[in-house]
C-alpha cells in the first residue's frame, strides 16, 4: 500500500528571500557574488511542491532539480555528511523552507538521501575489497607453489620443531591433495563478485531501500544500462506500492520518468508545473531522435 510522509514543501517567496538577504552580513558574499540558492526558484515561479507516493523532479541541466532535492534533504536532516553544498548562503536559505507532513512531524526512521556519489562510493569500496581478495589469492597461490616442491614430511631431516612447522606440514599436505583452485577457495573465504559496475550499482540501490521510509534519490540511473534501469524502475514501483516507501526522484531517464502514478514536475517550464512525462523537453528530444532513425530499426 502506497505511503505518504511528506505532503508538501514550501519555498520562500521572492520577498522573503529579499528580507533574508538584507540581514545577511556582507562578509558572507562569495568572490563571484553568487547567492545560490537564493533567486533560483522565484525565477521559476515555484512556491510549493505537492508530493505523491512517487514524485519526480525533472528538467535540463541547470534547471535546479538537484538543488531542490538537496534543499529538501537539508531541511529534513537527510542530507548525507559531506554532501552539504559549499555556498555560504545555503544554511541561511534552508530554514526559510517549510515542510508539510502528512502525520508525523519528521521523516520516519531509515529515511535517507541517496545520490550518484553514494553509488560511486559503494563501487569504490567494493573494488577495494576485490583488490584485497585478489592480493590474498596471489599470496595463497604463491604458498601453494612453494609447497609443491617441498620435500616429503617423511624425508630424512624433517622435524616438527614448532607450531609454525605444524602449520607448514598441514599446508604441505593440503597442497598435495588439492588442485590450486580448491586449495585457494578453501582458504580464501571470500571472492570477488565478478559483477559489472552496473550490476553492483543496482544491487546497492536494491539493498539501500527498506520498508516504510522516505527516500530522496538523485539520478539513481547513473551507471545503469537501459535494461538495469528497467529493473530499478520495477523495484522502485514495488517499494512505493507494496512496501510503504515514499520516493522523491531526480532523473533524466525516460524509463524512471514513466513510473506508474508518478507526479512529474517540469522545472524547465515557467512557471514550473506538473505535467505528463511525455511532455518533457528531454523526452521529446529523445522521441524525435528515435523517430528520425526509425527506418534503421528492423
Amino acid at each position: 500500500m502506497s505511503a505518504m510522509f511528506l505532503r508538501s514543501f514550501t519555498l520562500p517567496s521572492g520577498e522573503r528571500e529579499f528580507e533574508a538577504l538584507w540581514r545577511t552580513p556582507l562578509d558572507r558574499m562569495t568572490i563571484y557574488g553568487s547567492r545560490w540558492p537564493f533567486g533560483l526558484f522565484p525565477e521559476r515561479e515555484l512556491e510549493t511542491v505537492a508530493f505523491a507516493p512517487i514524485t519526480i523532479l525533472a528538467g535540463g541541466n541547470g534547471s535546479g532539480k538537484s538543488t531542490l532535492l538537496r534543499v529538501i534533504a537539508a531541511r529534513l536532516s537527510l542530507l548525507p555528511e559531506g554532501e552539504r553544498p559549499g555556498s555560504p548562503f545555503f544554511d541561511a536559505y534552508v530554514p526559510l523552507c517549510t515542510p508539510g507532513w502528512e502525520a508525523a512531524r519528521e521523516a520516519p526512521p531509515g529515511s535517507r538521501m541517496l545520490s550518484g556519489e553514494d553509488v560511486f562510493a559503494a563501487l569504490a569500496a567494493r573494488r577495494r575489497e576485490n583488490h584485497a581478495v585478489a592480493a590474498r589469492r596471489e599470496a595463497l597461490l604463491e604458498a601453494y607453489r612453494r609447497d609443491q616442491p617441498s620435500p616429503s614430511p617423511d624425508a630424512v631431516g624433517f622435524r616438527l620443531g614448532s607450531l609454525s612447522d605444524a602449520d607448514r606440514l598441514h599446508a604441505y599436505n593440503d597442497a598435495q591433495r588439492h588442485t590450486p583452485s580448491r586449495y585457494v577457495r578453501e582458504r580464501l573465504g571470500a571472492t570477488e563478485t565478478g559483477c559489472s559496475n552496473g550490476e553492483e550499482a543496482l544491487s546497492f540501490l536494491r539493498d539501500a531501500l527498506r520498508d516504510d521510509a522516505l527516500y530522496l534519490l538523485d539520478e539513481p540511473e547513473n551507471c545503469l544500462s537501459p535494461a538495469f534501469q528497467t529493473a530499478l524502475a520495477a523495484h522502485l514501483a514495488d517499494c512505493a506500492r507494496f512496501f510503504g516507501c515514499q520516493l522523491v526522484i531526480v532523473t533524466h531517464s525516460p524509463i524512471l520518468l514513466a513510473l506508474p502514478g508518478a507526479r512529474v514536475y517540469d522545472l524547465d517550464a515557467r512557471p514550473a508545473r506538473v505535467c505528463p512525462w511525455t511532455e518533457l523537453e528531454g523526452v521529446r528530444t529523445l522521441a524525435g531522435f528515435f523517430a528520425e532513425h526509425a527506418g534503421e530499426f528492423v
